[in-house]
């Protein structure tokens, strides 16, 4: 009984590892592309302020 409990353990430990590992292989990369697409959005704004500030 003791022996199935502790299977029981490192099996949702290696479950919970595993979809942790691969949360943060998948949020990694979607983090960074939304950040990047923030910032060029972001840049975006920007120039197009200066722009017509500037023209003004």
């Amino acid at each position: 009984m003791m022996s199935l409990f502790v299977l029981n353990i490192t099996t949702w430990s290696v479950v919970i590892v595993y979809f942790w590992f691969e949360g943060i292989l998948i949020c990694t990369p979607l983090s960074i592309s939304l950040f990047r697409i923030f910032h060029s959005s972001e840049d975006i704004m920007t120039n197009t302020m200066m722009t017509r500030f500037g023209s003004l």
